[in-house]
Formats: structure tokens, C-alpha cells, sequence
């Protein structure tokens, strides 16, 4: 599986750049995620799976599922709101999970 940035219609040099930093940013942090973490993260919001399918594929019930994805988002929102905020992604006082996912598909 692998993570492509989403870039402009039209990208100047200066645009893939920074997104194949992004994506480099992006992927440093999934993989520092303990495994059960970054798996749940990756079918949720990667491969956009229902908690009842991770929980079959994970053998686990869906509150594991839950409990797993809400914690490994928060680890991944410490990680990243540093490079998100530097990067005009989002500003201090906002979430920025939403923002940096949206710049990833599949």
C-alpha cells in the first residue's frame, strides 16, 4: 500500500516538493505507530473500512476497533501539529487531523 500526496491540477516544482515531504512527514509518523495502532489507522483511513470489517480482518471486537483508532489519531495529531501549523496546514488553536489526512488517497 502506498500513500501518494494529492497535489494541485497544474503543480509548480515547488509544489511536489513539499508534497513529497509531506508525504515523507506523513509516513515517518504512521510507521512510528505501535502496530496496533497503525493498523486499524491504515484500514480506517487508508483503505476506508467499516469498524465491523477491521474488526473481522483484526479479530477484535468494534470497540477495540474504536478505542484503537481514536488513540492512534490522538498520537498522530501530537506528531504532526508541529509540521502541520509550519506548513500553513492549520493554525495552533485547531485540530489538525482532518487537514493533514486530506492530503493523502490511496
Amino acid at each position: 500500500m502506498e500513500l501518494i500526496t494529492v497535489l494541485p491540477n497544474n503543480p509548480t516544482p515547488e509544489d511536489e516538493i513539499f508534497a513529497g515531504l509531506l508525504k515523507d512527514e506523513i509516513v515517518a509518523a504512521i510507521n512510528a505507530l505501535p502496530v496496533n495502532f497503525r493498523t486499524v489507522i491504515l484500514l480506517a483511513d487508508i483503505e476506508e473500512l467499516s469498524y465491523r470489517e477491521i474488526s473481522e480482518i483484526i479479530d477484535r471486537p468494534i470497540g477495540t476497533v474504536m478505542s484503537r483508532l481514536h488513540r492512534g489519531r490522538r498520537i498522530l495529531r501530537k506528531k504532526l501539529k508541529d509540521y502541520a501549523i509550519k506548513h500553513n496546514l492549520t493554525s495552533p488553536d485547531k485540530d489538525c487531523s482532518k487537514q493533514v489526512v486530506s492530503h493523502l488517497e490511496y
